[in-house]
């Protein structure tokens, strides 16, 4: 019976023993893992212009056993670092490096005092053992797929569709006995790179970039990855203001080229294996408070003094 989830069984009592034996054995609730993702956004100047595993290996963080110091008088227990971590290691485009909760604090703050590093989304996904999750994180880009003249007239039908660009990132935990986390991670990171003109009809060039591979990772231990870079050229006008706009004499007072700008994303990502319902219970009890506090300064920020909107949690 599919819709009260149970089964009939019409058997003798030594075979429905049996049978009872066997679906107390595998009628068990599928492990679920919690798992964070901060998606961070480095630019690559100054120290950091070829990447951000170079920049800590020239800081003296490497990998393998013995004190990872350097220039910025940091270790492994700054960063909460084991002696056998990982860090730099190719893995099909990847960098990866593991971390405690702490040595990942402490990696952030290190970057944001190197360069611009902008959190780009943090969000959360609660994934079932040895099944896919996906974190979406896009935007939709229209696009001209078709266009009709008309033959008795000039007008011009053209059917757009919408392609979603941004960052997928696909995650499936498969979880052992003892606690470790293996995780199947598949990346994908679009953008909208230019416009072109295909027969008279401008069309976008997007860029995309994948990348997939697989880890294992303690619970509650934080793994980040990067190695994705991407480099965008900006049209730059400079000079003195009003005077560098004027028609004709503009140039004397300013001047136009393009500026380089190199981006790496990293992605910190943090299995939490749930083992019991009252584990899940308090998570579910901790998301509610944030989104608790995340009300409340909204509200003292008057977002939702005009509209008399509100959030509402546990219903």
């Amino acid at each position: 019976d599919e819709i009260n989830n149970a089964i009939l069984i019409k058997a003798t009592q030594r075979d429905y023993d049996i049978l009872a034996g066997v679906l107390r054995e595998i009628d068990i609730v599928p492990r679920q893992v919690l798992i964070d993702v901060l998606i961070i956004d480095v630019s690559l100047k100054n120290d950091l212009e070829y990447g951000v595993q170079w920049f800590l290996k020239s800081r003296g963080i490497k990998t393998g056993g013995g004190d990872m110091t350097g220039d910025i008088g940091l270790n492994k227990t700054d960063f909460g670092l084991a002696e056998d971590a990982m860090l730099g290691s190719d893995l099909a485009g990847f960098s990866a490096a593991f971390f405690s909760s702490g040595g990942l604090r402490a990696l952030i703050n290190l970057l944001a005092s190197e360069t611009e590093a902008n959190i780009v989304s943090a969000p959360n996904i609660l994934a079932v053992d040895n099944h896919e999750s996906t974190i979406e994180v896009t935007r939709d880009e229209p696009t001209i797929s078709s266009s009709q003249t008309s033959s008795e007239s000039t007008s011009v039908t053209q059917t757009i569709q919408y392609r979603s660009v941004g960052i997928i990132l696909k995650v499936t935990p498969l979880i052992n006995e003892s606690g470790l986390v293996t995780l199947e991670i598949s990346q994908e990171v679009s953008n909208l790179l230019a416009q072109t003109n295909v027969e008279g009809i401008s069309s976008p060039v997007f860029q995309t970039r994948r990348a997939t591979t697989n880890l294992v990772v303690q619970d509650n231990q934080t793994i980040i990855i990067g190695g994705l870079m991407q480099t965008q050229q900006e049209h730059i006008h400079t000079g003195i203001p009003f005077l560098k706009n004027l028609p004709i004499l503009g140039y004397l007072f300013g001047s136009k080229g393009y500026a380089t700008n190199k981006t790496e994303l990293l992605f910190a990502i943090t299995p939490h294996v749930i083992h019991t319902r009252e584990q899940a219970d308090a998570l579910t009890l901790e998301f509610s408070k944030k989104v608790k506090t995340i009300e409340k300064i909204l509200e003292q920020r008057g977002v939702f003094a005009d509209k008399g909107n509100s959030v509402k949690t546990g219903e």
